[in-house]
């Protein structure tokens, strides 16, 4: 238990580049899972914006201040609502998603199998370490809430009405998320046309780099835009 709790700790405070660093490692290329790339285009695609949505949704309905301080685990108060009623780490449920449709977009068996569950295990180690945290915080408060809500997996008991009764701020959710958003995008778009460049040779990127190249324009410009709302106090509530 202690070596979870240190290896959490760890990662907790190495975090921040956790993504970008696995998103390098889906770029190797290694043994495909199929040649049929259309498909696993689609599934991937799909997931990957279902982890963005949950995420999104997550800090729509609740505002969660950053869960660290100096990079060590830290929380001033205990939060259980919105998507907090119905799992403890929607958040990381989110960010295990889309890395579980980049892995998919990666077409790559080692990610499958080695990459994408370490991903999961660094994860589950920054739980433990947390749940130790808010244990000796929080006390009989925060083991009752654990006793009533997932760790992982989303109860939907309760989902309707926690719609209704909870306020969405697009706003709060698109100035904290847009990072992480085309965080994966950009790469995505990268990984997708490199994996179909490898499945069809380098006629396909001659004849579409001109269209990737506009995309990944496109996305710049976008995140470009949204961060100067941002900046300029415009997606305030």
């Amino acid at each position: 238990m202690n070596i979870l709790i240190k290896l959490g700790n760890f990662f907790f405070h190495n975090r921040n580049w956790l993504f970008p660093f696995f998103y390098i490692l889906l770029f190797i290329p290694t043994i495909k899972i199929s040649d049929n790339y259309n498909n696993l285009l689609i599934i991937g695609i799909i997931i990957t914006i279902i982890g963005s949505l949950i995420r999104f949704l997550t800090i729509g309905f609740v505002y969660i201040a950053k869960s660290g301080v100096k990079n060590r685990i830290n929380a001033s108060q205990l939060l259980a609502e919105g998507l907090l009623k119905h799992s403890r780490n929607p958040l990381y449920v989110g960010n295990v998603t889309i890395m579980l449709g980049m892995t998919i977009l990666s077409n790559s068996l080692l990610a499958v199998f080695i990459l994408f569950p370490f991903f999961v295990f660094i994860y589950y180690t920054i739980i433990f370490s947390e749940e130790k945290y808010l244990t000796e915080k929080f006390g009989k408060e925060y083991l009752e809430y654990k006793s009533k809500v997932n760790r992982w997996l989303f109860n939907f008991k309760g989902f309707g009405e926690t719609l209704k009764t909870t306020k969405f701020s697009w706003k709060r959710a698109l100035r904290v998320e847009y990072g992480v958003i085309f965080l994966w995008m950009i790469p995505a778009t990268v990984l997708i046309f490199l994996q179909l460049h490898r499945l069809n040779g380098i006629e396909f990127y001659l004849k579409y780099r001109i269209l990737l190249f506009a995309i990944i324009l496109f996305e710049i410009i976008l995140y470009s835009l949204i961060r100067f709302l941002k900046k300029t106090k415009r997606l305030r509530d």
